[in-house]
Order: C-alpha cells, then sequence, then structure tokens
C-alpha cells in the first residue's frame, strides 16, 4: 500500500517540506485553510540565512529560482534616532551574499510552482487529527468544511496556534507584551525622495517603548511595534499620536496606510517545550508517534530574522530524517515496522529541533530587551556596531565560506 504523508499549512517551511519528498518520491498532500494563494499578502521581505534558509533551499533544488526572485539592495541597513532621524549606524550589505533578502510571497510562490499539481489543496481548515480506525491503519484528519483525510504521517506546518500541535502538547503561545501594527505601504511610496535609503530600517525615539521597523524597496512595509499590556490600545490613532513629531521621512512610513495595518500580538512558546513519546504506559496514544510540528507551530517566538530560516531548516532536517527511516533504515531497526521506524525518527528530530530553537528563542528575548529597553535607538545602534567588529566579521566569513561549500554540493547532486 503506498505510504502517505499529509502536511498542514502552505508556508514557506510546509511547502519545502512538501517539495523534498516529492523530489525523493513519497505521497504527499498539503492542506491549507486560505481558499487561494493569493488570499491575502503574505508579509515582508526574508533575510535567508546561508546554514538554514538557504541550506533548505538548496536541498529542495530551488537554489537558481530563489537567487531570480531577489531584490538588490534589501540587505542595507540603517539605524534612526527617530526624533531628527539622524543615522547612528548604516551598513550598505554585501549585495546578497550572506543573507540575501526575498519577499516572502515570492519564496511561497518557488515552492508553490516547484510542487506537482495538485498537491495543494486550498479551502482545508484543520479542526482536528484523530486516531486510526483501525490500529495498522492511517491517521484522519477532520476539516471545517466537513471533508476527511487519511495519512501515515502528519506533519503540522499550520503556525503559531497549530491544530496539529495540540496532539502532541497542551502548550500554547502566550502573549510576550508587544503589539505590531503591519503596515503596508502604496506601491508608489518613494523613500527616495523622503531622504530614507533601499533596504531595513530601524528607528526608535529616545527611551520610549516603541520602535519601527520598515523594509523599503520594490514593494515597502512597515511594522510599528509598542511594548505595552493593552495590546487592543494600539491603532492607527495612537500610532499618529506617538509619531506626529517625529522627522517627517520616518513619520510618512510609520502613518504610511496605517489605516490599512493589520494588529499582530506578538506571542512565543515556552523554550523548554517537548513532547512525551514514551507511550508504554499510554499504548492507546501511540498513534501519535507518526505526527509532528515544525516552524511556528513548534517553536514560535518574537521576530529576531530567524523564525522563517528555522522553518525551512526544520523542513529539511525533518524530510531526510523521514526519507531515511522510509528507505534507509538501519540495520538495528530492520525489525521494526515502518510507522515504528519513523515514530524513532520524528523523535530524533524533534529533540535536535528544540534544542536548535532554544538557542534562538532566548535569543529573540534579549532582543525584545534590546528594541523596547532602555537606550532608544542608540543602544541599537551601539549592539549592531558590535556585531560587525572585525573578530565577528572574521568569524561569520568563515561560517559563511564552509556552508557555502555544502549548499553549493546540495546544487549540484
Amino acid at each position: 500500500m503506498a505510504f502517505h504523508i499529509a502536511v498542514i499549512g502552505a508556508g514557506p517551511s510546509g511547502l519545502c517540506l512538501a517539495r523534498i519528498l516529492q523530489l525523493n518520491g513519497v505521497s504527499v498532500t498539503v492542506y491549507e485553510g486560505e481558499e487561494s494563494r493569493n488570499a491575502r499578502s503574505q508579509g515582508g521581505a526574508l533575510d535567508m540565512h546561508v546554514e538554514t534558509g538557504q541550506r533548505a533551499i538548496a536541498v529542495a533544488g530551488l537554489t537558481a529560482e530563489f537567487r531570480a526572485k531577489l531584490e538588490p539592495g534589501l540587505d542595507a541597513m540603517q539605524i534612526l534616532d527617530a526624533a531628527d532621524g539622524a543615522v547612528l549606524f548604516e551598513d550598505a550589505g554585501d549585495g546578497g551574499k550572506a543573507r540575501p533578502e526575498i519577499e516572502r510571497g515570492d519564496l511561497r510562490d518557488i515552492f508553490l510552482d516547484s510542487l506537482e499539481p495538485g498537491t495543494v489543496v486550498w479551502g482545508r481548515k484543520l479542526l482536528a487529527v484523530q486516531p486510526p480506525a483501525l490500529e495498522s491503519g492511517p491517521l484522519s484528519l477532520r476539516f471545517a468544511d466537513g471533508t476527511t483525510a487519511t495519512a501515515d504521517v502528519v506533519v503540522g506546518a499550520d503556525g503559531a496556534w497549530s491544530r496539529v500541535r495540540a496532539v502532541l502538547t497542551t502548550a500554547v503561545p502566550a502573549y510576550t507584551g508587544v503589539t505590531m501594527l503591519d503596515i503596508r505601504l502604496p506601491h508608489d511610496f518613494d523613500n527616495k525622495s523622503r531622504g530614507l535609503k533601499t533596504g531595513m530600517l530601524i528607528a526608535r525615539a529616545r527611551d520610549e517603548a516603541h520602535c519601527l521597523f520598515a523594509y523599503l524597496g520594490q514593494l515597502s512595509r512597515a511594522y510599528f511595534a509598542v511594548k505595552t499590556d493593552k495590546p487592543a490600545s494600539v491603532t492607527p490613532s495612537l500610532v499618529y499620536s506617538i509619531v506626529k513629531d517625529w522627522e517627517g521621512g520616518l513619520r510618512d512610513v510609520a502613518m504610511g496606510a496605517a489605516e490599512d495595518g493589520v494588529v499582530r500580538q506578538i506571542v512565543a512558546l515556552p523554550r523548554d517545550i517537548s513532547v512525551n513519546r514514551d507511550y508504554t504506559a499510554n499504548p492507546q496514544d501511540a498513534w501519535k508517534k507518526c505526527v509532528a510540528v515544525i516552524g511556528d507551530a513548534a517553536h514560535v517566538a518574537p521576530p529576531n530574522g530567524e523564525g522563517a530560516n528555522l522553518a525551512l531548516a526544520d523542513a529539511a532536517d525533518l524530510a531526510k530524517a523521514l526519507l531515511d527511516a522510509m528507505k534507509n533504515p538501519r540495520l538495528s531497526e530492520t525489525d521494526l515496522t515502518r510507522h515504528d521506524r519513523i515514530g524513532r525518527a520524528i523523535a530524533k528530530f524533534e529533540k535536535m529541533m528544540w534544542k536548535r530553537s532554544a538557542v534562538e528563542a532566548d535569543e529573540a528575548m534579549n532582543f525584545m530587551e534590546l528594541f523596547y529597553g532602555p537606550g532608544g535607538a542608540q543602544a541599537i545602534a551601539d549592539w549592531m556596531r558590535s556585531q560587525f567588529s572585525v573578530k565577528n566579521m572574521l568569524y561569520m566569513g568563515f561560517k559563511w565560506i564552509l556552508n557555502s561549500t555544502a549548499i553549493l554540493f546540495h546544487s549540484e547532486k
């Protein structure tokens, strides 16, 4: 009988997993709650890191397509004092060599276009993953539209409020104390006429507990973040009251299209999340061994430039674990059923995944203190300057060479 994997969620990580599995001859279906690929805007720019995001793209055989969609100049950065527009830190970038920027929508399209027709089933909002009707049978999926499906393995790539994760743990995301207004700037927004360069911009006024982040380029987008215990207070009118005395260009970015901005509470899962995979005491739950989560469904954290990269790395690493269990079992596992081998592979993978994500979760919380704590824009600029020290740049350059070699190997396979 054909072995089938269901992926819940058609974001970059779920699609990357599906792509790698299809490349290796595995039957896979992606179920997505949205009605179509164009149902909503897909967010701003993502910087893809060599050792995580770019590695996964290479394993998926899509490096050329990825490079063709890069927007020049988006890896440049400025940190400004919001009051007078003074430039406190500036880096021109490296032309996208180490951490190239790509629009999230473009990255998603690359993965979507690489899949076999019919792989993604739109309009399927998952309600529950249920145990198999027969002990050795496939798992059941129940959707909001009344339809059902089955699969031997279910992978949740369904974001922070994952329905798949609920099968494995009671852990849920908690509010971090920061709320963002996600602002899509008009297509004709001209940053250069306002004295603002193409690339990433960070602006903050003295010690106030809010910060402006923006990507200025072909598709400009801004995020106005406020540290508050009252997330409902973050509205366009609040933003207007805060930035009315800011430097003109920065004020325009923060206020541009704010009426259409989407309010997003920044949430995080516990950094020490884990799943008990020993079903000896509860054999009726053994079916859960073939359920896994990746990306934000597994380790959502405050934004720090790592989220999408970790999610793609999860996809590549889980794909390898599944493929090894299905096609290249260890001698010590040849007597196990395929489901048991997959269960062991998932358990081993997720220990590595959560160990990796815990490091980034700590860094993300440090970022929260930096961006909303004392010191204003100057503190951010000083920290960023320390990251560009000679010693650190030499280390990062050496790391880039090693990982670029690995990516080249994957691209040429």
